[in-house]
């Protein structure tokens, strides 16, 4: 085999062999798993000693998850705790993400139980309490944390509430209350009914940011006041809205670059934006423009893929209902492969031995989600039972 002939299969795995790939990969994939256990809240086994022993040779750790469960924030605490980290980057926008972490580092705990009792829930991801728990753990553990996301349709009330302190301008101050006070009575109205909007994405919500970028600011309240619009734009664009924010998410990252570049890294997205290839959704995630930089900088960077075989997920919202694990579904019925892990055992797959497995035998992966996994991720963690995570 020449060497364009083995990258040429490395990329499309489209060699026919006349197999079904499940049973192809049903045949094979075990040779390169390898179990562990959770018990009262830590990890045993040789599946978590391979995870732990990769996670300290590589220089940026991207997990890739699916959101809203107990057991993967859980997860991640415990990689955090067996491996020091300089940054922990987050899917939250910049201004949340550093208030949230002034909160945990700076109020006292009968300020921090105030502050969160009234705003917790606008902390996205965070608002979660297995979530809130990981973060609060990482942040006193000194490492540093990041955001790069867009602000979330209901996150404006938390960063407003901070623009009223530190604005100079009363009759912004003024307009700042004005919208707070909107966007809390938008956010009851979209969870007694997800048929009302949310106060961001309405046309009312950005003629006040406009008036407001009229007014004499501070450069930080003017940046602030250009990163909503760049959200309201996210969230109205229709298809092409997943797009726009895809860009925002890299242009973050390459903004806090100099902070970032010669440290330990630890990233925790969607699964859709982990992979160091093409990602869950065809396009080229942050998780592809880490992995570029880092092979750039002579640095190594581990991708993981962490799923649930069955359970339920949580909600991003106190009032709406769990729902089931479907295996059914995209992406989990492109996984069904790996989906067989005993009742209590974590199984963690080497991905990496598999693709050369896959490539020397030349056999073919037909499907397209599959192929993204198995080229994206260098793990693959599958989680017997996950359980939703609540408030």
């Amino acid at each position: 085999m020449t060497v364009r002939q083995a990258i040429a299969l490395l990329i499309s795995f489209t060699v026919n062999t006349g197999l079904a790939q499940n049973s192809l990969l049903e045949e094979i994939l075990e040779k390169y798993a390898h179990t562990f256990v959770l018990k009262e809240e830590a990890f045993r086994g040789q599946g978590w000693d391979v995870i732990i022993n990769e996670v300290r040779q590589n220089d940026n750790i991207l997990i890739g998850e699916e959101h809203f469960t107990n057991e993967i924030p859980l997860f991640v605490k415990n990689i955090s705790k067996a491996q020091d980290f300089d940054n922990f980057y987050i899917e939250v926008d910049p201004y949340s993400a550093g208030i949230i972490k002034n909160a945990i580092t700076e109020l006292s705990e009968t300020e921090r139980t105030a502050f969160n009792e009234k705003y917790k829930d606008l902390f996205s991801f965070y608002a979660l309490a297995p979530e809130y728990d990981l973060l609060k753990d990482v942040v006193r553990s000194g490492t540093n944390i990041l955001g790069s996301d867009q602000i979330a349709m209901y996150a404006d009330r938390l960063i407003f509430q901070e623009l009223i302190r530190e604005t100079a301008n009363k009759k912004a101050q003024l307009l700042y209350r004005e919208i707070c006070a909107k966007s809390e009575l938008h956010l009851n109205r979209f969870l007694e009914n997800p048929e009302n909007p949310m106060y961001l994405v309405t046309p009312e919500f950005s003629e006040k940011i406009e008036a407001l970028q009229q007014m004499t600011l501070s450069n930080q309240e003017h940046e602030i006041l250009k990163a909503l619009l760049k959200s309201v734009a996210i969230y109205t664009s229709g298809p092409k809205g997943h797009e726009k924010r895809v860009k925002l998410l890299k242009h973050h990252l390459m903004q806090d670059y100099d902070i970032w570049k010669d440290q330990r890294n630890l990233f925790k997205y969607g699964a859709n934006h982990m992979a160091k290839g093409e990602s869950l959704l065809s396009v080229f995630d942050i998780g592809n423009l880490v992995h570029n930089i880092s092979d750039a900088n002579d640095k190594k960077a581990l991708h993981i893929m962490v799923i649930g075989q069955k359970g339920k997920v949580g909600a991003p919202f106190k009032k709406f209902p769990p729902r089931p694990v479907d295996t059914g579904s995209w992406p989990l019925k492109s996984l069904s492969p790996f989906l067989n892990t005993e009742e209590g055992a974590w199984k963690v797959y080497d991905l990496r031995m598999l693709r050369k497995d896959l490539v020397e035998q030349k056999h073919s992966v037909e499907d397209m989600t599959l192929q993204r996994v198995l080229k994206g991720y260098d793990l693959l963690v599958v989680i017997p039972e996950v359980t939703a995570a609540g408030f």
